[in-house]
């Protein structure tokens, strides 16, 4: 193979792909590159290393590159909790794997090509520490790759800085938008896929909102960034034909970001010769514009959805540029609950230490969300985080990181953990700081321990793959240890006859 690609979402229940590594790996397929994506990273044993090493890899071997967005510490547990992932992430390295596992790898890669090249991309690239690497690539890697390839290949010439290890491969310099209506993730036989598996696909990129608290890499208007509709007819077709595939994660910052687009593709959805189930992310406030997407979302295949609520007190809601009054937000989620209670599981997000939010206020919001009645299934809820800076000058940034003055905050403390993640220092504003926010967090994600149903937005295609029904994710109670010691099992029988293919 010229490329290996090591990726994994660990730390969480049920198994999903990181569809970063495989848009990566079309176009370098697409480029004449032999290309091999390689899944369950955080797992892999140093054996398994000297196993892939020995099949995959040979002189004419480029790199190996690890996805590294999803990735967090290594931990025996059999799932944790959004809470306690954040926790492991912020002291993790850039790999799953201690420093010592992480060399050893590095030597028997060299060890079978000495002039193999190592290249970290993804969400920790962005701090250039990690001894033995040769290239980071910061931001969307769509064309920076090819140069890469091309330039260990060809010795084509190749912009980069330095970084403190290694050479930086920044996507300023390749920027990959001019063509993005016709990207696609060409999925091949050596992909090894899973009967009936649910598969990341892209339908836009960027979001067209400016919330305070978000650091989305990619803000666009309206119609910038979307994916042609006969590409993604296409996309769908071609993995049906050739996978049988009939569902999806949506890879979509904002799903019913305008109402034209949630029609246009409904209209497609009900063309394909299968029923589509998909998750994704959506806003409720654009429904209240457009209720009619009720029926619309329901009619095209959508499963689990998270909605972005963040906070239901108006001033806070006002602050951070949310668009309606929550109690609006309420009024649309009831009308949502008529149609969609039973079908689709509604997963809200809320954010602790919101500027204007007192923990009272947040603790009207929950025993909102504690009622019999309440339209939401299920609910999360994350402490604010303020990114840290990194060695990437053009990395993401809130608003409320680039002045927290403004909204109210003191940065109290040093960075927190290594600096790798994305999780940064402490703070204050006038009600709270940011470890009695996480530890508020905690003690309410706690009171939603035994609501149903078992799966919201983040697993529900993850524990689909498992072989779990809809009607089982839907009824039964989450995070009891039967349930986490039986979907561990049957991960673990995927895992083994993923590498029994893999290897043979």
């Amino acid at each position: 193979m010229n490329v290996i690609i090591f990726t994994d979402v660990n730390g969480v229940i049920g198994f999903g792909r990181y569809a970063g590594a495989y848009r990566i790996a079309t176009e370098l397929r697409k480029a004449g590159y032999s290309t091999q994506v390689i899944e369950f990273f955080a797992d892999i044993t140093l054996k398994d290393i000297e196993d892939i090493t020995y099949k995959f890899i040979d002189n004419n071997t480029l790199f190996v590159g690890f996805a590294t967005t999803l990735l967090i510490k290594k931990t025996k547990k059999s799932s944790i909790s959004r809470l306690d992932r954040t926790k492991e992430n912020r002291y993790s390295g850039h790999l799953p794997q201690d420093e010592d596992f992480v060399q050893e790898m590095f030597n028997i890669f060299k060890k079978r090509n000495p002039q193999i090249k190592i290249v970290i991309g993804g969400g920790k690239a962005n701090v250039t520490t990690l001894k033995g690497v040769d290239y980071w690539f910061w931001g969307l890697a769509d064309r920076s790759v090819i140069a890469l390839a091309n330039h260990l290949k060809f010795g084509n010439e190749l912009v980069t800085t330095p970084g403190q290890i290694g050479s930086i491969i920044s996507n300023k310099d390749y920027p990959c938008y001019d063509d993005y209506y016709k990207s696609k993730i060409m999925w091949q036989k050596q992909d090894y896929l899973f009967p009936n598996e649910h598969l990341p696909i892209e339908i836009d990129r960027g979001c067209i909102f400016r919330c305070a608290f978000c650091a989305n890499p990619l803000h666009k208007n309206p119609g910038e960034y979307t994916k042609s509709t006969e590409i993604l007819k296409e996309e769908l077709i071609r993995n049906y034909e050739l996978f049988g595939t009939t569902g999806y994660m949506f890879c979509d910052d904002t799903y019913n970001d305008s109402h034209e687009k949630v029609i246009r593709l409904h209209n497609l959805f009900q063309q394909l010769p299968f029923k589509l189930e998909w998750t994704g992310y959506g806003r409720v406030d654009v429904i209240y514009s457009h209720p009619e997407q009720r029926e619309l979302l329901i009619e095209s295949g959508l499963k689990a959805i998270l909605i972005g609520i963040e906070t239901l007190n108006p001033a806070a809601a006002k602050e951070i540029g949310k668009g309606i009054h929550p109690d609006k937000i309420k009024e649309t989620l009831y009308y949502l609950k008529e149609t969609w209670k039973g079908e689709i599981i509604t997963t809200g997000s809320f954010i602790v230490g919101l500027p204007g939010e007192s923990e009272e206020s947040i603790w009207s919001t929950v025993e909102w969300l504690q009622k019999e009645d309440c339209p939401l299934d299920d609910a999360v809820f994350s402490p604010l985080n303020i990114r840290p800076t990194t060695d990437n000058p053009n990395a993401p940034i809130s608003k409320i990181a680039a002045n927290p003055e403004k909204y109210g905050y003191t940065i109290t403390g040093p960075q927190l953990g290594t600096g790798i993640s994305t999780d940064g220092p402490q703070w204050q504003n006038e009600f709270m700081n940011k470890e009695y926010a996480e530890k508020l967090t905690r003690k309410i994600q706690e009171s939603f321990l035994k609501k149903k149903p078992l799966a919201d937005w983040a697993v529900y295609s993850r524990l689909r793959n498992l072989g779990y029904k809809h009607s089982e994710l839907i009824t039964k109670t989450s995070k009891t240890s039967v349930v986490l010691d039986d979907a561990t099992i049957r991960k673990e029988k995927m895992q083994k006859d993923y590498f029994k293919k893999l290897l043979s």
